[in-house]
């Protein structure tokens, strides 16, 4: 840790004497990536932070009426909206977020003219120190509480004489995103960015900043692990310390939902991040007033591209359901009846399957159908989500390959998941199938996603694994006696990749085979349990754990 300060200033003993705390020992503290600096304060057992915050030493904040062309005059402070030396933008955010129960730290003096505050010292425990330790699906979950509060009960506008916060506007929007030009792509190809590159993509920015909604949220910003402090002695979205708001602008709700899971400091797991998606998107549908943003396609096919990022896809709503084999290992079950439609706990194989999609939002829903088919078309033919679609092999057996190339043409050129119904997956509180594809899909590195499953997390299922998994995701089938993750028959697969496959019968390892020889065949962790009901002796394991467990 590397120390900010070494020894207090004349002004800054002033400050603390007139504060009351004369003859207080103070500790240098490390600092964040501003011009602030910190010492912990300590006097007859009472601690408190001093925050240093030079007037004089950023370019100045946004003057609220100051037009575009000034702001960018003024410096990128004033073009970004950044607070800069502005300590009455932490006090007035400060006070706004403990008036609704959020624990930002007591104010217990402050001299704005000299950039001095005295704050209550909420302790060390970063979420970025102790994640590991403390756990972080715990910590994350508090996280998204605090959002799911500020959305219930929003936080007064903060304001005083000298601050009043402003909106998360186009100019700020675009003073942001160009750091990517201006600063990432030199460092990384220690180049210049073209000025036509520059221009294509700042013009993409600006089409899909027309589709994000209104600034309408207060959004603390700097909403992350290294700002967030764990104080697991107080209650609710309130066990959560909040430090380093002053930032803070009006814009859309979803913007401190990124921050905290697209952290530049601190690695988020793509199956963590998935299950927090999940939770906010969850928790602000029971608020009501849930909204969706999303960056346009050109923008994630020009960051691809261009600058080495990779940028998550848009939200998948279509799937297939592998609905056409003849069920030859569930005999006799299967004589007149399809396995799809084998009941297990009172509901068949098949509506587990639709009703999980129902659940994610997947809006159409193709089945495809050969053995009893007309058995299958009837038992969907009432169901109003998702959408069903029937894809005919009756003619046919096309095997799992061939069926998604001939349903092709429902699907669009989004990611679309496909699903057998040999198993019952059964989610954790916190985790949620589709979510964990949908989080970890990431479709400039990607054609097909497999949701792999610990063997050890099976029932009904006695064979010796699946899929051997690196360190960065990418997987390969088992070329030895056994291998740790069994595949739980879903999956996300970009049809690109589908359009590759041969004409006529096939089965998807054709497919699998082209995406690892490219590098481009991964597998996500289910956290849930698996369940495989592809036989008699399945089944009934299946039936008895539902029998005290439904789902």
């Amino acid at each position: 840790m590397t120390n900010n300060i070494q020894t207090p200033e004349p002004a800054h003993l002033d400050f603390l004497n007139a504060a009351g705390w004369t003859g207080a020992d103070l500790q240098p503290l490390a600092g964040d990536a501003s011009t602030r600096r910190y010492m912990r304060i300590t006097r007859q057992g009472r601690r408190a932070i001093l925050m240093i915050a030079p007037p004089g030493a950023e370019s100045a904040p946004c003057p609220p009426e100051a037009s575009p062309s000034e702001r960018e005059r003024l410096g990128y402070n004033a073009a970004a909206r950044l607070a800069g030396p502005n300590l009455h933008a932490f006090i007035a955010i400060g006070n706004a977020l403990r008036e609704t129960g959020l624990s930002a730290p007591e104010i217990y003096a402050a001299d704005a003219a000299q950039g001095l505050a005295l704050i209550e010292d909420l302790g060390d425990d970063l979420f970025a120190q102790i994640a590991e330790n403390a756990g972080e699906q715990q910590l994350y979950s508090a996280a998204i509480d605090v959002l799911l509060a500020m959305r219930k009960h929003p936080p007064a506008k903060p304001s005083t004489g000298d601050y009043l916060m402003l909106d998360y506007d186009k100019t700020a929007f675009l003073a942001e995103t160009s750091l990517l030009t201006d600063w990432y792509w030199p460092l990384k190809k220690n180049v210049e960015t073209p000025d036509d590159l520059k221009a294509e993509y700042l013009n993409i920015f600006a089409d899909a900043l027309e589709t994000i909604s209104p600034p309408h949220s207060m959004t603390l910003r700097d909403f992350h692990a290294e700002n967030l402090i764990w104080l697991p002695d107080r209650t609710g979205p309130g066990r959560v310390g909040l430090i380093d708001y002053q930032d803070g602008l009006y814009g859309a709700a979803a913007y401190d939902l990124v921050s905290l899971l697209e952290d530049a400091r601190r690695d988020v797991s793509p199956e963590l991040a998935a299950m927090m998606i999940d939770r906010y998107c969850e928790g602000a549908k029971k608020i009501g007033n849930f909204d969706k943003d999303a960056a346009g396609t050109p923008l994630s096919l020009f960051l691809s591209a261009h600058a080495g990022c990779y940028v998550m896809s848009a939200r998948s709503d279509i799937a297939m359901v592998l609905a056409a084999g003849l069920g030859t290992r569930m005999r006799p079950l299967t004589d007149n009846t399809p396995k799809p439609l084998i009941p297990v706990a009172g509901k068949a194989l098949l509506d587990y399957t639709l009703d999980r999609f129902a659940h994610a939002g997947v809006s159409r829903t193709i089945i495809n159908v050969h053995y009893l088919a007309d058995q299958i078309e009837a038992h969907v033919s009432d169901r109003a989500t998702p959408e069903i679609v029937i894809s005919d092999e009756r003619e046919l057996l096309l095997e799992t390959g061939g069926g998604l190339k001939k349903a092709r043409r429902h699907f669009g050129d989004e990611p679309v998941f496909c699903t057998n119904t040999d198993a019952i997956l059964l989610d954790s509180p916190e985790q949620e199938a589709c979510a964990v594809l949908r989080g970890a899909w990431r479709g400039a590195d990607m054609d097909a996603l497999l949701l792999l499953v610990p063997i050890e997390n099976t029932s009904g299922y006695d064979g010796k694994g699946d899929f051997n998994r690196s360190a960065d995701g990418r997987i390969a089938l088992r070329e030895t006696s056994t291998a740790p993750f069994v595949f739980t028959g879903l999956q996300l697969i970009s049809p690109a990749l589908i359009d590759e496959g041969p004409d006529g019968p096939f089965s998807t390892r054709l497919l699998w085979d082209l995406a690892a020889s490219r590098g481009r065949l991964f597998g996500a962790l289910y956290a849930g349990d698996w369940m495989h009901v592809g036989d008699p002796e399945g089944l009934a394991l299946a039936q008895a754990r539902l029998a005290s467990e439904p789902v």
